[in-house]
């Protein structure tokens, strides 16, 4: 059976940012991790006239903060005539408000500036990997196991509770940033190791990046030390469920 893999020299990217040295890094970045289409907007209202022009595209990547149509507006555009378009992010901000905004406008992920190249490849795997799986997951799919249902009711039990109001200090912030990098490496490590086919796999793959998703909008209730240690180690078993199955 074959490995689940994303051939991103077949990626067609549209790629929107307003500074000049940004979008030529970023660029280069793009080719480095072989996506051969890359088209360039410097700005959201050029970047929606590519795209009203019929621009073939898979992935838009665009800058948050630009001047006059920035990533908010276009975000919200693109929802609107594109629903099934996938965005990414990227901002110098790390503030957790403006990211859970971005979430709530339709983001489908988020990358911090600066970035490595090993981290845009992560970001551009997460993105495709919830398109891939159709979003967040309500209640697991009856063809998994037992085990691997009662693991995944526990996890989204702590993911979908009530946020618990708190003050985002710097510290949390900071904290949230890293979980959410640990959750994404681990999320990379189980997909270049497992199956494609199954529904346990794409379970297992819709739990990461549901619980990537609920840190990034802001839930750093889940930092706590039991409830952190119960998604990591939960994740953990279901990985080990699936990952030798054929």
């Amino acid at each position: 059976m074959a490995r689940l893999a994303f051939d991103l020299s077949i990626l067609r990217v549209l790629l929107v940012e307003d500074d000049t040295f940004a979008r030529e890094l970023e660029e280069t970045a793009l080719r480095e991790l072989g996506v051969a289409r890359v088209n360039l907007a410097h700005d959201g209202d050029e970047a929606l006239d590519a795209l009203n022009r019929g621009l073939a595209c898979d992935l838009v990547i665009s800058n948050w903060n630009m001047p006059d149509f920035d990533g908010f507006e276009l975000i919200r555009s693109v929802r609107k005539g594109w629903p099934g378009l996938s965005v990414l992010m990227l901002t110098n901000n790390e503030g957790i408000d403006q990211i859970s905004a971005a979430r709530k406008a339709g983001i489908d992920g988020c990358l911090i500036k600066p970035f490595s190249l090993e981290k845009l490849r992560e970001a551009i795997q997460l993105v495709l990997i919830s398109h891939l799986t159709g979003g967040k997951g309500v209640t697991p799919p009856p063809a998994i196991s037992a085990e691997l249902s009662e693991v995944s009711t526990t996890i989204r039990g702590v993911l979908d509770a009530p946020a618990v109001s708190a003050k985002n200090s710097p510290k949390k912030v900071q904290a949230t940033i890293e979980l959410a990098d640990k959750l994404s490496s681990l999320l990379t490590g189980f997909v270049g190791s497992t199956e494609a086919a199954g529904p346990g796999q794409m379970e297992v793959m819709r739990l990461y990046t549901d619980s990537i998703h609920a840190v990034l909008s802001g839930r750093t209730d889940l930092l706590e030390h039991e409830t952190q240690n119960l998604i990591l180690d939960g994740l953990n078993f279901a990985t080990d469920l699936v990952s030798d199955q054929g």
